[in-house]
C-alpha cells in the first residue's frame, strides 16, 4: 500500500530514561485543569431538569464529583446546526456549592449533508467516485431516537478534514453560536471527543470502496476488512493526502483541533474574557496526543477481565505519551452482572489518572447513585469511600501531572519503572505505581477474599493505618481484599500531599494539606514536592516558564534515644523549602497551608518526642507532642504560626 516508515532508537539505558527519551521526540503532556482529574458523570437526558436527582442525592450524600457531562445527545446540536441555551440544560449546577459543577459535552466529527455552514464545503472528505461532491457516510441517529438502539435511523454525515489550518476556526464558530458565553453561561468547560476513529457503518463495503479493493486483488479478504466501519481508504482530503495517510491521526488531530479552538472560545467571547484551561478527552489518540488532552476508552464491556485491562492499557497510554487516561467506571455497555464487579471497578477507577462514569445509549447509567441510590446503604458508601480516596490524593496526583508536563515522566508507572533490578517487578501488571511513592494492589476478580501483591526491596506503610511492611529483597504476601477500600502503600523514604475532601474540587482546594511522611528504614528520612497553581489558568507557551505557583520540597527526618547525637535525640525535624510565597488573585484560591503532618515509621518510644519545625528560611520552631507511633503536627504556612493539632486525621 505504500506509505511511510520511520523509526526511532531509545536506548535508555533506564526505563525512566526511555520515557524521558520518548517524551523529547513527540512532547511533553498538556497541563490538565484541577478540577478535570476529579469524578466525572454523563447522561443521555437533554432535557432541562434531567439529571437533577442524581446530582441533588450525590450532594446530599456528600459524595465529591465534577461535572455534569451531556452525553453524545447534546452532539445533535451539531449535526443540526441549532442554537441550545446550556444555561438551562445545565440548570442543576446551581444545586452545587458555589454552583461550580462544570459542563462538558460530547462531541463526533461529522455534520450533516445539508449542512448550512457554507464553509464546511471546503473542508470535507471527497467521494473518490464523485470527486465533486464529499462523501456522504452513514451513521445512526442517536440523538432523534436515544431509548431503543435497535431500532434506530440513519443519517448521512460527512467528515470533516481536521488536518485543514482553518477547521480550528470553524470549531470555534460552532462553539461560538451554538454554546455562546453569556451572563448566564460562562461557557463549555470540556469536551470528549466521540467516534473519531472516524467511523462509518456503511455496509456494503464492496460497492461503496471498489476502487480502493480494485488497486488492492492480492489481498482482497484484508482490504475489505481494513475497510470496514471508516471511510474508504483511497478518499482524499482537500489537501489531496488520502484517508489512508490520515487515517490514525484523525483523532489525534481532532484533538489538536478542538484545542485551539476551545482557546479562542474562550477569548473571543464579547461578555467577558474566560480564563480556562479546558478539558479535552479523546477515544482517538495516537503518540504524543497527550499534548492536547487525554485518552477515554470507551470500547469496554461490564466485566472482569475488561476491568483488568483497564490497568496495563493505563500503563501502556503513559509510555505512548498520553497520562490522563481513564475508562468509564463498570464498562461502557453490557449488562452489569452483580455489584461486586462495579465495587470493585470504582476502587480501581479511582486510581486511575481519568475518573468517569460513562455509558452507551440505552444502557443502565453507572453513576453511585443509579447504581446504589435506592437503599442499599452499604453498598453506596464503598463506592463513596473510593471517591473519597482519590479527592484526598489530587494534590499528589496533581503534582504528579506536573511533573510530566515538565519532563515527561509518567504519572502511572509499572512497577518495573520504579524497579529496575527486580526481575520479578518485569511481568507484574496487575500491581503499578502513582509516581514514586504510592504503589496500588487492585482486586480483578470476583468474590476474593484476598489479593497477592509483591513488595518490592524496601520499607511500605499501609496508606490507611500506617503499618510497616519491610521487605528485605522483595516479597509477595495475601493481602485482605476488605470491600470497603483498596490496598493501598507508601513506599518509604517519600511524602505524599492529601487534603481532606469535600464535594468537588472548588471547595477541596480551600482545605488545608495534610503530609504523609513515610520513613526510609537506612537513614530514617522522607522527602516529597508539592506543586500548587490555581489550576484553572492556560499554561505558559513556553515550557520554560511557569504560572504563579507554590513549589515546596518536604524532608522529615527522625532521630530516636538509640542513636548517640547529642544534637538530635528524640526529635523529629521537618523543613518545608521553596517558593512558598504564592498567593492568587482570586480570593477563594488556596492558601497554602499545610495543617497536619503524619510521620509512619517512628517505632522507638519518645517520652516526649521533639519536633523541629523550619519553614523556608525562618528559624527552627521546637514543641513537644504526645507519644503515639504517628505524629500530628500543624503547620500554617501562610502566617508561619506553627502548633501541634490536637485533632485526628481519619
Amino acid at each position: 500500500m505504500g506509505g511511510h516508515l520511520k523509526f526511532h532508537f531509545f536506548m535508555g539505558p533506564e526505563p525512566s530514561d526511555v520515557y524521558k527519551q520518548i517524551s523529547d521526540v513527540i512532547g511533553r503532556p498538556a497541563m490538565p485543569p484541577y478540577w478535570g482529574l476529579g469524578f466525572h458523570m454523563c447522561r443521555t437526558e437533554t432535557e432541562e431538569g434531567k439529571g437533577t436527582k442524581a446530582i441533588e442525592e450525590m450532594i446530599g450524600n456528600d459524595i465529591p464529583f465534577e461535572s455534569d457531562c451531556g452525553s453524545a445527545a447534546f452532539s445533535g446540536q451539531l449535526l443540526e446546526q441549532a442554537p441550545i441555551d446550556l444555561s438551562k440544560t445545565f440548570k442543576q449546577n446551581k444545586i452545587a456549592p458555589d454552583h461550580s459543577i462544570r459542563a462538558l459535552l460530547v462531541q463526533v466529527p461529522y455534520r450533516k449533508l445539508d449542512d448550512k455552514v457554507v464553509e464546511w464545503q471546503s473542508f470535507l472528505l471527497q467521494n473518490d467516485a464523485n470527486p465533486s461532491k464529499p462523501f456522504e457516510g452513514q451513521f445512526f441517529d442517536w440523538w432523534k431516537n436515544s431509548d431503543e438502539k435497535d431500532n434506530l435511523t440513519v443519517v448521512y454525515p460527512i467528515y470533516m478534514d481536521v488536518g485543514a489550518k482553518s477547521t480550528a476556526n470553524l470549531l470555534e464558530a460552532e462553539l461560538t453560536k451554538i454554546y455562546g458565553i453569556s451572563d448566564e453561561f460562562d461557557g463549555i468547560d470540556g469536551i470528549f471527543l466521540d467516534y473519531n476513529t472516524p467511523i462509518d457503518l456503511t455496509p456494503n463495503v464492496s460497492k461503496t470502496c471498489a476502487t480502493f479493493l480494485a488497486n488492492h486483488k492480492w489481498n482482497e479478504y484484508n482490504s475489505i476488512e481494513l475497510n470496514r466501519y471508516t471511510p474508504c481508504l483511497d478518499f482524499l482530503y482537500p489537501n489531496k493526502l488520502s484517508h489512508l495517510s490520515q487515517h490514525n491521526l484523525y483523532g489525534h488531530q481532532h484533538m489538536e483541533q478542538m484545542r485551539k479552538a476551545f482557546t479562542k472560545y474562550y477569548t473571543s467571547s464579547t461578555i467577558a474574557k474566560i480564563k480556562k484551561r479546558p478539558l479535552i478527552m479523546s477515544l482517538s489518540t495516537f503518540m504524543g496526543s497527550g499534548r492536547y488532552g487525554g485518552h477515554i476508552g470507551t470500547n469496554m464491556n461490564a466485566t472482569w477481565p475488561m476491568m483488568a485491562q483497564t490497568i496495563f492499557q493505563t500503563l501502556e497510554f503513559n509510555l505512548y505519551g498520553i497520562p490522563l487516561t481513564g475508562f468509564p467506571v463498570c464498562g461502557f455497555k453490557g449488562e452489569l452482572p452483580d455489584d461486586d464487579l462495579c465495587i470493585r471497578w470504582y476502587q480501581l477507577a479511582a486510581l486511575q489518572p481519568f475518573m468517569i462514569s460513562h455509558r452507551d445509549f440505552a444502557q443502565k447509567l453507572t453513576d453511585p447513585i443509579e447504581l446504589f441510590g435506592d437503599g442499599n446503604e452499604k453498598e453506596l458508601d464503598f463506592i463513596k469511600s473510593s471517591i473519597v480516596i482519590r479527592y484526598r490524593l489530587l494534590p499528589y496526583l496533581y503534582t504528579l501531572f506536573y511533573g510530566a508536563y515538565k519532563t515527561g515522566e509518567p504519572v502511572v508507572r509499572p512497577l518495573f519503572y520504579e524497579f529496575p533490578a527486580d526481575n520479578k517487578t518485569h511481568r507484574i501488571d496487575k500491581q503499578y505505581m502513582w509516581g514514586p511513592a504510592l504503589m496500588v494492589t487492585p482486586v480483578t476478580e470476583p468474590n476474593a477474599k484476598s489479593v497477592g501483591a509483591y513488595f518490592p526491596k524496601g520499607i511500605w506503610y499501609d496508606y490507611y493505618s500506617g503499618r510497616r511492611i519491610s521487605s528485605k529483597s522483595g516479597q509477595s504476601a495475601n493481602l485482605s481484599a476488605v470491600m470497603s477500600n483498596i490496598n493501598l502503600h507508601v513506599r518509604g523514604g517519600h511524602v505524599i500531599p492529601t487534603q481532606l475532601e469535600s464535594n468537588n474540587t472548588a471547595l477541596s482546594r480551600k482545605q488545608n494539606f495534610v503530609l504523609i511522611a513515610a520513613l526510609s528504614q537506612e537513614d530514617r528520612k522522607a522527602e516529597g514536592t508539592l506543586y500548587i497553581d490555581d489550576g484553572i489558568s492556560p499554561m505558559p507557551d513556553d515550557p520554560t516558564k511557569d504560572l504563579p505557583h507554590l513549589s515546596a520540597t518536604i524532608v522529615v527526618t527522625a532521630y530516636n534515644s538509640t542513636k548517640n547525637d547529642d544534637n538530635h535525640n528524640n526529635t523529629i525535624t521537618i523543613t518545608v523549602e521553596g517558593d512558598l510565597t504564592y498567593k492568587d488573585e482570586d480570593p477563594n484560591s488556596p492558601l497554602a497551608m499545610v495543617d497536619i503532618i503524619k510521620v509512619f515509621g517512628v517505632i522507638d518510644p519518645m517520652d516526649p518526642p521533639e519536633f523541629n519545625i523550619t519553614i523556608g528560611s525562618g528559624n527552627p520552631d521546637t514543641r513537644n507532642a504526645n507519644t503515639q507511633e504517628t505524629h500530628r503536627v500543624a503547620v500554617e504556612c501562610a502566617n508561619r504560626a506553627k502548633k501541634i493539632a490536637d485533632k485526628p486525621y481519619d
